[in-house]
């Protein structure tokens, strides 16, 4: 993964990387480890933005939570 990125553009990355992976092998199945290999990024580069797989975790889970509200209220 290119250094010029920014924080965000890695974020985003990970994020939609780790709903991908997760999707395809199961929650139980997908580590910090395999989303590193997966994007070809160091994992002190992942654990810049979070502070670990729960921190992850609890980041996707609020971003899934505030689409469905946002699409709920546009009903």
């Amino acid at each position: 993964m290119s250094a010029h990125i920014s924080y965000e553009e890695k974020k985003t990355k990970i994020d939609r990387y780790t709903m991908e992976l997760i999707a395809r092998e199961g929650m139980e199945n997908f580590s910090i480890r395999g989303i590193c290999k997966g994007l070809e990024m160091s994992a002190p580069t992942l654990y810049d933005i979070y502070m670990g797989k729960e921190d992850l975790l609890t980041s996707l889970y609020t971003q899934i939570n505030q689409e469905i509200s946002q699409r709920m209220s546009a009903r």
